[in-house]
């Protein structure tokens, strides 16, 4: 009899709150309601046990008498990159280290498994194990790890390096706040992959390599790297230098390094919603390899003695996946008489670059090169031909204070291919909020 009179309170305060509040029990009884749109979803199954719910939602929360996903004594139901149950008993992604029990939470929404972490610290043991309450050096757990211990979790703080450091095997380093810094110990890169590693980097920052032409940031041979949510900055050569190497970087940032932001050889780049700011010698420099770059900001780089500006395509050959959508590459400098922009150069193959924005780069021709066609992008202020392309002010919020987002009164808004896919833009927007998709990286909120 109680659990009876429960089960009807529950259910007469759900149907008393407002579908203003989108509450799905409301809707699911009031289905001629006009506020309770299309998006609500189906709603949740009233339940008085388990077996009453479906495999979606398989249990019952009995304090609200609906099938959920999980409840707060049952959260071990969510799993992969929703491990948390929240509010609602819904299992969503992760948002901070206290959320996992490896006290790792992956960009991805995902929880390291606590068996595969080793932990360090900035002042950590060069001699202990590596777990929580005995931490170790960063150099000590890449010696540890093997076939069982993959991932290595960072404490806050600066890791002064006094030489290169060699991941020379496939690991994950995952560090936020967390600092790898030559600290100007030496000249030389500050990481190293050697080759045939497969390495993950998340949330960490590289910086401090030291030395002219010597001082890049991250290293790379015959190897892969895949950097979410990584700054790359104060270098003193190239950002990332890469030869023969598998690159994807999903928001990352390389800023500031006195040569090339990112030099690809060879191999793959794949740079999404990334940032490539203030770099000396130039953004994105891509020879001979396939690349995607989608929902990029490449602005400010180069300068008086730089070879190209934002971005060198060159030496590309036929046969291989190239893309260029959604960018935006603007307020880069070249020597005198080079293009600031975007060059094409030894292109083997036709390129279609789509839906971007080339404006305000230095003086002069913002493209240039052939076998490279450009199509519903904004380029200026010198014109050029093609589908859909205009020659319009973008309207960028603060180009001085690198702010290269569109202001609502850009005349970009909508402008972009109507058939275009991406769904998201470099904030992760959703992509159209308008009539149409807006040109460059940035999506008009």
């Amino acid at each position: 009899m109680m659990m009876s009179t429960r089960l009807t309170v529950s259910l007469a305060a759900m149907l008393m709150l407002s579908c203003e509040e989108r509450n799905p029990a409301y809707c699911r009884w009031h289905p001629t309601d006009v506020s309770c749109g299309a998006d609500q979803g189906v709603p949740p199954m009233i339940c008085t046990s388990d077996d009453q719910c479906t495999e979606s939602a398989p249990i019952c929360d009995m304090t609200n008498a609906m099938c959920v996903e999980c409840t707060a004594g049952r959260s071990g139901a969510c799993v992969g990159v929703a491990p948390v149950c929240g509010i609602g008993g819904g299992c969503r992604g992760c948002v901070s280290d206290a959320e996992c029990a490896s006290m790792t939470c992956l960009p991805d929404g995902a929880c390291a498994e606590p068996v595969d972490v080793l932990f360090v610290s900035p002042d950590g043991s060069v001699a202990s194990i590596c777990m929580p309450a005995e931490k170790c050096s960063l150099p000590r757990a890449i010696a540890l790890i093997d076939g069982t211990k993959s991932t290595i979790r960072l404490d806050p703080g600066a890791y002064d390096l006094d030489a290169p450091l060699a991941l020379n095997v496939s690991m994950r380093i995952v560090g936020r706040d967390a600092v790898i810094d030559r600290d100007q110990r030496g000249t030389g890169p500050t990481l190293l992959i050697g080759e045939g590693a497969s390495i993950a980097l998340d949330f960490v920052s590289v910086e401090g390599g030291d030395g002219a032409g010597v001082g890049i940031g991250i290293g790379c041979t015959n190897s892969s790297l895949t950097a979410r949510d990584v700054t790359v900055q104060g270098n003193a050569a190239h950002g990332i230098s890469a030869s023969g190497c598998t690159l994807s970087l999903l928001r990352t940032r390389v800023a500031l390094n006195q040569g090339i932001g990112i030099s690809a050889t060879g191999g793959s780049l794949a740079l999404t919603r990334s940032v490539v700011l203030g770099n000396t010698s130039g953004g994105v420099l891509i020879t001979g390899a396939q690349f995607d770059l989608e929902n990029d900001l490449v602005v400010r780089n180069g300068g008086a003695f730089s070879l190209f500006g934002g971005v060198l395509l060159t030496q590309i050959a036929p046969g291989s996946p190239h893309v260029f959508d959604f960018n935006t590459v603007a307020n880069n400098l070249a020597s005198p008489m080079m293009t600031p922009g975007v060059v094409c150069s030894v292109v083997g193959t036709p390129l279609a670059l789509t839906n971007s924005i080339a404006f305000g780069n230095e003086a002069g021709l913002q493209v240039e090169g052939s076998n490279c066609s450009w199509s519903y992008s904004d380029i200026g202020p010198i014109p050029l031909s093609g589908t859909g392309n205009r020659s319009l002010d973008p309207q960028f919020v603060d180009p001085l204070h690198s702010d290269f987002h569109l202001r609502a009164s850009s005349p970009l808004q909508g402008l972009a291919d109507p058939a275009a896919m991406l769904s998201v833009d470099l904030d992760g927007d959703p992509r159209p909020l308008g009539s149409g998709p807006d040109m460059g990286a940035d999506e008009i909120r």
